[in-house]
Formats: C-alpha cells, sequence, structure tokens
C-alpha cells in the first residue's frame, strides 16, 4: 500500500513494525526482522528525515541485542547517542539511551549514573552521551 502510494516515510515505519513483529514471536525470525529494518533504512536515509533513520538504525541494535550480541548493540546505541545529542532529538536520544542500558546489562556493566539524567534536569540540563557520562 505505502509502497503503491509512493510513501517511503509509511513503508519504512510499516516495515518497523514488521521488524518488531519479526522480533517478538514466539519464535523470533532475526533475519527476516534485520532484513524489514534495513529495507527501512534503505528508504529513508539521513539526509530525507534524521529522526525516523536514527530510530530504524536503532531497531538493528536491538536485532544484535535479540541475538545475543550486547557489545554490536552498545555500539550501534552509543554512535546513536552522539548523533541524537548533535541533532537535539530528544526522543531518539531517550530511546537509544535505554537500548544502552539494556546492552549495558546483557555485558554485566550497568551504569546507573546514566539513568539519572532525568533526575538531573533532563531534557532542561540535557543528559549526555554515555562516552561524556565516564568523565
Amino acid at each position: 500500500l505505502f509502497r503503491a502510494e509512493g510513501d517511503a516515510f509509511g513503508e519504512g515505519c510499516a516495515l518497523t513494525v514488521l521488524s518488531i513483529a519479526c522480533m517478538y514471536r514466539s519464535s523470533p525470525d532475526l533475519d527476516r526482522a534485520e532484513a524489514a529494518q534495513r529495507k527501512a533504512l534503505e528508504l529513508v536515509p539521513p539526509d530525507l528525515d534524521s529522526t525516523l533513520n536514527q530510530f530504524f538504525r536503532a531497531g538493528l541494535g536491538t536485532i544484535e541485542l535479540y541475538r545475543g550480541h550486547a557489545e554490536a548493540a552498545l555500539e550501534v546505541a552509543e554512535a546513536l547517542v552522539a548523533d541524537a545529542v548533535d541533532s537535539g532529538d530528544h526522543f531518539v536520544e531517550a530511546v537509544v539511551l535505554t537500548n544502552a542500558g539494556w546492552a549495558r546489562l546483557a555485558m554485566g556493566e550497568p551504569r546507573p549514573e546514566i539513568s539519572h539524567g532525568c533526575a538531573r534536569g533532563w531534557p532542561h540540563g540535557r543528559a549526555r552521551s554515555p562516552a561524556a557520562m565516564s568523565r
């Protein structure tokens, strides 16, 4: 439907929903989830819509986490936090900080000080990237 209408945004979002559905099935199909997510990224490059592209990239990190690749998931999340901070996108920043937290928990490296960004005044005081939080 979205493709027939030439709606890349709608098609990308529908593919992301398909990707999520593939991950949350009783027997996850992570290969199909990844293929759908990569197609969404092709349809919505960063120069077309930075927020959706970052959100779609975050989905790839979630798939890595589901595959048991916590370090790869963390790498995706940390790169996206930096992009979200640079672009001022609070929504994506919050999503990928959460994803980074899940990856760190899976690695046995919780970082509770990162989650306290809200208590320190975020979004007014701004949460910082995981790299900046270590300083």
